[in-house]
């Protein structure tokens, strides 16, 4: 900037100097570039609550694509409400605590990228932090290795592009509040969630949509009553094809891991934490005390015309599959699943005699080549017949046991059997 020089005189009262009108247009027009130059700069530094240059009675704003760089503690019961990129940093997690003692929400913006790091906040009153995406899926909120002392909720994030929340603490009444469908990445790793309300939500989906989630790290501290990951049922968060990943958590105090969400749910996978158990697809069905006979196809001998066993099979469990009472088991996880199949299955001949049977694992209607056993049955005592296998499973593959008849056209009876994937 170039100076104005204002002349005082000589010696005081002279009247050497710069007469007053020129003198004060000098200095305002000194003041006017230095206020140009501190706005061109990237960081403004802080140290109460008048350094930051634009204000009203009850906001202040955070500049465009300005660093503004905290240095000491200071109280407000002003809103922050954020230009696009504004950034609002101590550069110290354990330095200066700014603390808001306003209602609403301390820090909030409308289409704007935000990112707030190594800083203390407190906001005994208010929510935290309160950013929308009107366009959605544009903008982009970080919140990094901040101490969130106090505070009425966490966030409500609506429809942004990315949100990130990362070696982040808080005590407060509620948690994170998601919101929109438009988004890209929700990401939070190593956090403490700590509360003593027994309505506490860690972090909520609602009925948001979200291709990509991941909670690693964190750890939710609540009473009974809270809740630490809440959304809708049977998937409805995630794009389908997407996937949701939950690892290395602790849910403690009292309070409740999981809300509608489950562990079962195909685009979910949990692993690591703490009480919730890990993802695991597999499926177990069956049935014992079958007296319906298997009515063998037409033909006698090596015919090759298995067909299905004849019984009620009950599900005793399924994560990623479906059963039907016919034994028909489908996989419903969208991803390729690879993983180990076994039967195991009590054979008597209807009629006498002794017979060689064989028993198929079918694949999409199709027995598998090589995937069969077989075992010759006679009299009143159930043989058994087992086989273990490995398979590739893709969404909606379904698999069942057939049975074959190689000696003849009698019919079979299955009295007890299982099919298990794991």
């Amino acid at each position: 900037m170039a100076q104005n020089i204002i002349f005082a005189g000589t010696a005081p009262n002279d009247r050497t100097g710069d007469k007053w009108r020129p003198a004060w247009l000098a200095a305002i027009d000194n003041f006017d570039q230095l206020f140009a130059f501190q706005d061109s700069q990237a960081i403004l530094n802080i140290s109460q609550e008048s350094d930051f240059p634009v204000q009203t009675a009850s906001t202040i704003t955070l500049k465009t694509n300005i660093v503004h760089l905290i240095s000491k503690s200071f109280t407000t019961t002003k809103n922050f409400v954020s230009e696009n990129g504004a950034v609002f940093t101590a550069l110290n997690i354990f330095g200066p605590i700014v603390t808001f003692t306003g209602s609403g929400s301390m820090f909030s913006g409308t289409d704007v990228d935000f990112k707030i790091n190594d800083i203390s906040i407190s906001c005994p009153s208010a929510k935290a932090f309160d950013f929308a995406d009107t366009a959605g899926g544009v903008k982009n909120f970080q919140c990094l290795n901040v101490r969130q002392f106090s505070g009425t909720a966490i966030a409500t994030i609506d429809d942004y592009v990315s949100c990130t929340f990362k070696s982040f603490g808080s005590f407060t009444s509620t948690g994170i509040d998601i919101k929109g469908d438009k988004w890209r990445v929700f990401d939070v790793d190593d956090v403490a969630m700590i509360s003593s309300s027994s309505s506490y939500v860690g972090i909520d989906f609602g009925t948001a949509i979200l291709p990509s989630i991941k909670i690693n790290d964190a750890i939710f501290e609540c009473p009974a009553g809270a809740i630490g990951i809440s959304g809708l049922a049977n998937n409805g968060n995630v794009d389908s094809g997407s996937i949701a990943t939950v690892k290395g958590c602790k849910f403690s105090g009292g309070m409740t891991d999981l809300q509608n969400i489950t562990v079962d749910d195909v685009r979910w996978a949990f692993s690591g934490n703490s009480p919730t158990e890990d993802t695991f697809p597999d499926v177990l069905t069956g049935f014992v005390g079958n007296a319906t006979e298997t009515v063998i196809g037409v033909g006698s001998g090596d015919t090759d015309n298995p067909v299905p066993i004849l019984a009620t099979y009950v599900e005793e469990r399924a994560s990623h599959f479906t059963t039907t009472a016919a034994g028909i088991v489908k996989y419903v996880g969208e991803r390729p699943l690879r993983g180990p199949i076994d039967f195991n299955f009590g054979l008597i001949p209807v009629g006498g005699g002794t017979k060689v049977v064989r028993a198929h694992l079918v694949k999409n209607s199709t027995p598998v080549p090589s995937a069969y056993r077989e075992v010759s049955i006679s009299g009143g005592t159930p043989n058994q017949v087992t086989i273990p296998w490995q398979d590739r499973f893709i969404e909606d593959d379904e698999f069942q046991i057939w049975l074959e008849n190689r000696t003849d056209t009698a019919n079979v009876i299955a009295e007890f059997g299982s099919l298990r994937i794991k």
